[in-house]
This record gives C-alpha cells, sequence and structure tokens, in this order.
C-alpha cells in the first residue's frame, strides 16, 4: 500500500468516475485503474463497482475512502505541523452551511489572510449533516454547522459560535408583511420554503412545529439561502431562516416567530487537529464570532 494508490482511491471516489479522476491526478486512466486495483488486490475487497456507465462506491470502499482521506490528510498537513506559528502557510479547507456563507464568512476569511497571507483556502457549501460527516472523514478541516443536534460526536469537538431567532421571510404583498409576530400555528398552512433535511435550520424549525403540535410539510425544500430567498421574492412561498442572512435582503419583509426557536451555530473541526492552518482560522472563527456577540 502507498499514498499513489490512496490518492487514486479518494480521486475517483471523489468523481465516481475513473477518467475525470485520471484527469485530476494528470495520470492515464489505465494507470488509476491499475493502482485501485493493486490496493483492492492488497486489501482483499472491491472498494468501486463498475459497469459501463456508473462507479459506485461498496461498503468496505466507504471505510477505505474514509480511512484513505485522513491518512492523506495527515501526510498534506505534516509541513504545517511543523512550520513556525508566525509562518503559517499550506490550505485550510472549509465547509460551511449557506447561510452563513454570505453574512459572515467573509469577515472571517479577510481576517484570515489579513493575519496569514500564506494560506490558502478552499470553500465548499454543505448542509449540516454533510459537512460534519467531511469534517469526520478529514475531507474537511473546519466546518461551519447550523446544529449539534444534541450530542456529542466522538472524535469531534464542537465550539459555539453564536444564536439567532428564527425568522419567516416573506415578500412585500404577502399576507403576513403588515404583521410586527407571527405564531407557529398560523404557519401550518402556508406555503413554506424551508432548508432540507439534515440541514441545521430545518431540525430547528421540524423541532418548532412538533413542539407546537402543528404538522406541516414544506412545498419547497432547497438547499441554498440564495435559492429560498429568490423563490420567496418571486411569492412562491414564505422563508425560515435565520436572522443573519434574513435581515440582509432589505426588499423582503422579516416577522418574528414568538413561540419560535433560535439556531445556533457551531464550528467544527477534529479533535487534537494540530495543523497550523486549522488552528490558525479556528483563532480567527472566536474572534469574530466573538464581537457578533
Amino acid at each position: 500500500m502507498d499514498l499513489r494508490q490512496l490518492r487514486c482511491v479518494v480521486a475517483v471516489g471523489e468523481h465516481q468516475h475513473f477518467t475525470r479522476a485520471a484527469e485530476q491526478l494528470g495520470l492515464a486512466q489505465s494507470a488509476v485503474s491499475a493502482q485501485v486495483r493493486a490496493l483492492e488486490t492488497e486489501l482483499g475487497v472491491v472498494i468501486f463497482e463498475r459497469s459501463s456507465r456508473n462507479v459506485n462506491v461498496t461498503a468496505p470502499g466507504e471505510l477505505v475512502l474514509a480511512r484513505a482521506r485522513t491518512i492523506l490528510g495527515q501526510v498534506d498537513r505534516l509541513a504545517d505541523d511543523v512550520r513556525p506559528t508566525d509562518d503559517v502557510g499550506g490550505t485550510v479547507r472549509i465547509g460551511t452551511i449557506s447561510s452563513t456563507s454570505a453574512v459572515v464568512l467573509p469577515a472571517v476569511l479577510a481576517a484570515l489572510l489579513e493575519r496569514h497571507p500564506g494560506i490558502t483556502v478552499s470553500v465548499s457549501s454543505r448542509i449540516s449533516s454533510v459537512i460534519v460527516r467531511e469534517v469526520r472523514d478529514g475531507t474537511v478541516d473546519v466546518g461551519i454547522v447550523g446544529a449539534r443536534a444534541g450530542r456529542v460526536t466522538p472524535g469531534l469537538e464542537f465550539r459555539r459560535l453564536w444564536s439567532e431567532q428564527i425568522l419567516v421571510l416573506a415578500p412585500p404583498g404577502h399576507a403576513l408583511a403588515c404583521r410586527r409576530r407571527v405564531r407557529v400555528a398560523e404557519l401550518a398552512d402556508l406555503r413554506l420554503v424551508d432548508y432540507p433535511l439534515g440541514a441545521g435550520t430545518r431540525a430547528e424549525t421540524d423541532r418548532m412545529f412538533r413542539e407546537a403540535g402543528v404538522s406541516r410539510v414544506p412545498r419547497l425544500e432547497v438547499d441554498s439561502t440564495e435559492l429560498i430567498v429568490e423563490l420567496v421574492r418571486r411569492g412562491l412561498g414564505v422563508g425560515l431562516l435565520p436572522a443573519g442572512p434574513a435581515v440582509a435582503f432589505p426588499d423582503l419583509v422579516t416577522v418574528p416567530v414568538v413561540d419560535g426557536p433560535t439556531r445556533s451555530v457551531w464550528a467544527v473541526s477534529r479533535t487534537g487537529d494540530t495543523a497550523a492552518p486549522t488552528r490558525a482560522l479556528l483563532t480567527v472563527i472566536d474572534s469574530v464570532a466573538g464581537s457578533l456577540g
């Protein structure tokens, strides 16, 4: 087993395609296939089920991919661990929920790059449950997520950054636009635009309706804050958003839910991660979150 095999397996797993993985790695497709096959033979498992059209990860393959990402992440960050703390370089990979990406993340990145101009940043937007999994697997170094789901996750540490109220977002002509407040029960029969299952805010809004004894079915589920806003703007429904992103759109109306929940935002990282870029980012996140109150 060697690092070339692990890099090939991870690339194929990310693209679910041998040709695109080969293009990413700058190798011939036959070379990538040979490396993957060699690792499968050595481990005695099938990592990928291949067909003429699809490449699917097997159950043993999921475990191999998770371990491979962790190993490669540790290798790639080795230089960062021994770099002087006043000369931080390398890459930090951030997974963030879309409701914070446009509101808080620019301030975090501005402060990070001002303090450490040698750092390279890679940002991806996901729902909370996916981000937590990617941090655990080593695909992402630091996640910014919307819910901790009230449970301890082995191998991960969480920092609560701030909390904010859930608001209803409505177009100016909507019946709720003239209201100063609304109750959960009044929302049950409305066409609601919400995040999908697995998103932190969705977990809070589901809990909100459940605790109020009200059943509801979101008519539109989307995993992008920007798309929720655009659908509301077009009059296709009312949105349920945390206060931070909701108030960023002055052409729309926000209405507090008086018996609704607050949504907490957390930073998640692997326990004991000593990589200098990760430590630098967490320090900046703590300082920016502190200024938000």
